[in-house]
């Protein structure tokens, strides 16, 4: 228990750094840049010196150039802290990752959830949930697969978590062995047996990857709620 409680803390605390950056970024840069937005209507000395039609121009650069920015972080916030996390839960907060995974990626993503729809305490479902997106964005970025599937069952005491996808595979024992981080797997296991969680990984080259989770979830824990 000791163990699960110091795994716990790691999640916790980085979850309480993501949350501020997240309201930072929210109140800061992307309030500003949408006053830019604004403000560019206002442009007057292209204007002034080269006449209406180039200030026109300018302006439709200025805009596209901020809604640009502007929604790299809106995407951004969300990565450090999706805001529907903690008031719906992490089952309606994958489904809506998930979706923007399959719309960014062109890689079909299928969702299975397998339970009562029960809420558990808020540091399981940010554990919950990073699990998946960074098996998920692994899986985007290295695996060339063309289908994602991810399965979650909620008992209650336990949440099992299956990611498997039909890319390339490869060798975990070498990626191990030769410290290789590039695939975030090792981190990701360490992080999981923090938690007295399981981590079981099935890959070989050309046979895809199936990634299994399982979380032990103590019963005071559980918040009664539902999703």
């Amino acid at each position: 228990m000791q163990k699960q409680e110091m795994g716990l803390k790691v999640f916790q605390s980085a979850e309480n750094e993501r949350r501020r950056l997240s309201r930072d970024m929210h109140d800061g840069p992307a309030q500003t840049l949408a006053h830019v937005l604004i403000r560019a209507d206002l442009i007057e000395k292209i204007h002034q010196h080269n006449g209406a039609e180039a200030a026109f121009e300018e302006i439709h650069r200025l805009r596209t150039l901020i809604r640009d920015g502007l929604a790299d972080i809106r995407r951004i916030i969300y990565d450090l802290r999706p805001m529907t996390l903690d008031d719906l839960g992490f089952v309606p907060t994958l489904e809506r990752y998930l979706r923007h995974i399959q719309e960014i990626s062109n890689i079909p993503v299928h969702f299975n959830y397998l339970g009562g729809g029960e809420r558990i305490d808020s540091t399981y479902e940010v554990a919950v949930f990073r699990i998946v997106q960074e098996a998920v964005q692994n899986a985007v970025k290295h695996s060339k697969a063309s289908d994602i599937r991810i399965i979650i069952e909620q008992y209650q005491h336990s949440v099992r978590i299956h990611v498997k996808d039909n890319g390339v595979g490869f060798d975990f024992d070498s990626i191990v062995a030769s410290c290789d981080e590039s695939f975030g797997l090792v981190g990701m296991r360490e992080r999981i047996e923090l938690i007295d969680g399981e981590f079981e990984i099935e890959t070989q080259p050309g046979k895809g990857t199936v990634i299994k989770v399982k979380i032990p979830i103590e019963e005071s824990e559980a918040r009664g709620e539902t999703l």
